[in-house]
């Protein structure tokens, strides 16, 4: 049986989680520098280290259509993804824990659960209590022909 580690976030209400391979590190929100005429979903570059990084809004990105409160506001964090050898930055509303799980507790995503496109999720997790979570496949949201222009040297 095959354990899983995820870090989990919030996106307003709902729990979220990714494979903790593919984060390279999570920082406090900084200020984005805006990149004019860019996609929707891109908030701008950051700086980090003397790395320019491009950040997405993660909700944007995902779809999800909700007004950022004062507390999201307050405890917006930028995870640090590595793709194909790149990094980019994604703002997530609150990380709330590093989370276990065995492959028997993934369920395939069941039609109509979400309002994501369905090809962004991985799988539903059941965690303590039955919370369940939203496994998001990293890969197809960052392999996109407009996120592959977004990173180009």
């Amino acid at each position: 049986m095959a354990e899983l580690e995820l870090v989990g976030f919030k996106l307003g209400d709902e729990n979220y989680v990714v494979d903790i391979m593919k984060v390279k590190e999570i920082i406090r929100f900084v200020d984005i520098t805006n990149i004019p005429e860019s996609l929707d979903f891109v908030e701008g570059v950051i700086n980090l280290r003397g790395i320019i990084i491009p950040v997405i809004n993660l909700k944007v990105r995902l779809g999800l259509k909700y007004a950022d409160d004062e507390l999201s506001k307050k405890n917006r964090k930028i995870i640090i993804i590595e793709h194909k050898d790149k990094l980019i930055g994604m703002t997530v509303d609150m990380i709330t824990k590093v989370i276990k799980l065995d492959s028997n507790q993934i369920a395939p995503t069941p039609e109509l659960v979400t309002n994501i496109d369905k090809k962004h999720i991985k799988g539903i997790g059941k965690y303590e209590d039955d919370n369940l979570l939203i496994i998001l496949d990293i890969e197809k949201i960052l392999d996109e022909t407009e996120i592959e222009e977004m990173i180009r040297e």
